[in-house]
């Protein structure tokens, strides 16, 4: 693997990247959540888990966010840093050249800014003029939903057939990270698809009752998703309640909704909604949880990510399917309870199946799911919890233990490195001073020769996959 360059320039909380784009910490975090801004985060769970952004990727998605209020920012943060001392940029471009590009791209920057300033001012006409504001967030209530603009104003209140799980109240957070707020029709408009986790009954113990609620701007209830499905694995026979576990929106005009749930017993499904309708297809099912959605651009195709756990090789997994693809079911063995025997006929592109970490196996934690999927270019990182769900409520800080897995896409897809992240050394070093461990980090024989990783493809069935650790 070539050595990752360090000529990236890189902003390390909330605080610097809020200033660098020019507005304040609370919307910077709502840009992240509403219109995608690229930001990342450090492998883990929990409210204080650290972010950063490349400002380059921070200037490129400025640039193309036409309408969006915050391109006029100042001209300082737009400007490409140039090496102090060289009369050269690294791909050989001289001073005078450089300074003309500036002055180009100066001079674009502000006839961006005069269209950005226009938008918004016809945009505030327009809805001064109908009265209308956006809904911005989504909050839940014991009995609803309500619904706010971005001065904080409730625009309107949704009451419920049924309560809200009181579990799911408890929880605020990940309730509300299942709330997508976009334009689900492709007419300008912008809806709310709200995932609404209700009560069975009395007994706060019985799972939730799983709908997903399309809302128009305005409060109006267009369309429900309550899932139906069955499926048959051996002589089991899975069904509800399902709850979703994650809702990804893909890209285009009008993006099409892709929805991952789950059941209790662990067995689960991705299914494709209309945004018009909320007219459900199933596209894929899986022996194990599904935690992760995301898609990424593969051979020229569009791709759809879906990461989670198998139950039959006991491991966390990675599927990509071709969206264009009708329907695919995990590759398991005939004659077992993982077979879905109720299931049609097809596979996904791409089938991995990561080892166990030796800290898994001290921990001795059977779910090591896959729980988070970050696209960037032509690189995918794909994260592991080594220490599975076992730890989330005990320590916090123990669930943010990951082995991470950098994807290639060019010239074709499968994982080129491996890595682990701070929190798996700082566990590492715990159990070696317990004497769980009887080596350091750096004499680690997991980081010089990891277990491979597992493919399954329609074509060559399995074959194993060894990495390098990426270089510190």
């Amino acid at each position: 693997m070539p050595e990752a360059s360090t000529a990236r320039e890189r902003l390390d909380s909330w605080k610097e990247i809020a200033a660098y784009i020019g507005r304040d910490i609370r919307t910077a975090m709502r840009w992240e959540k509403e219109r995608r801004l690229p930001v990342h985060r450090i492998p883990g769970d929990g409210a204080r888990q650290p972010v950063f952004a490349y400002k380059d990727e921070l200037e490129e998605w400025l640039e193309q966010k036409e309408g969006l209020a915050g391109a006029e920012r100042p001209m300082e943060a737009a400007t490409p840093a140039i090496s102090a001392g060289s009369p050269e940029t690294a791909d050989g471009e001289n001073a005078d050249q450089r300074s003309g590009y500036k002055q180009t791209f100066f001079l674009g920057m502000i006839g961006l800014a005069l269209m950005v300033i226009a938008g918004i001012a016809i945009l505030r006409h327009r809805l001064a003029s109908s009265g209308t504001a956006l809904v911005v967030r989504i909050q839940f209530a014991a009995n609803g939903v309500r619904a706010y603009d971005d001065a904080g104003r409730l625009l309107w209140n949704h009451v419920l057939p049924k309560a809200i799980h009181s579990e799911a109240l408890k929880h605020p957070d990940f309730t509300e990270s299942l709330v997508r707020i976009a334009d689900l029709y492709g007419d300008g408009e912008r809806e709310a698809l709200v995932t609404v986790p209700l009560e069975q009954n009395a007994d706060p113990r019985a799972m939730s009752l799983t709908e997903i609620d399309c809302f128009s701007n305005d409060g109006k209830l267009l369309w429900s998703y309550v899932p139906h499905e069955r499926f048959q694995f051996g002589s089991f026979e899975a069904n509800g309640p399902w709850f979703v576990e994650d809702i990804f929106l893909s890209g285009g005009q009008k993006p099409d909704i892709w929805a991952a749930l789950t059941n209790g017993w662990g067995n689960s499904f991705v299914v494709l909604l209309d945004s018009s309708t909320g007219k459900d297809t199933v596209r894929f099912v899986n022996t194990g949880i599904i935690y992760k959605l995301n898609e990424a651009a593969i051979s020229g195709k569009r791709y759809l990510l879906i990461g989670g756990f198998n139950n039959e090789y006991a491991a966390g997994m990675l599927a990509a399917m071709d969206e264009t693809k009708a329907y695919a079911v995990s590759p398991q063995t005939a004659g077992t309870r993982h077979k879905c025997v109720s299931c049609g006929e097809g596979a996904p592109d791409y089938y991995f199946v990561f080892p166990r970490s030796e800290i898994n196996r001290i921990y001795k934690a059977w779910e090591d799911s896959v729980h988070f999927i970050n696209v960037h270019g032509n690189i995918i990182e794909v994260g592991k919890s080594a220490l599975g769900d076992a730890a989330l409520g005990a320590d916090r800080d123990v669930s943010k233990v990951y082995v991470v897995y950098d994807f290639q896409t060019i010239p074709d897809f499968r994982p080129a490195a491996f890595r682990f992240d701070s929190w798996y050394d700082i566990a590492h070093q715990d159990f070696q001073s317990k004497g769980r461990l009887n080596h350091g980090i750096e004499s680690c024989p997991e980081r010089l020769h990891l277990a491979p990783v597992r493919l399954w493809t329609p074509n060559t069935g399995w074959s194993e996959i060894y990495l390098n650790q990426t270089t510190p």
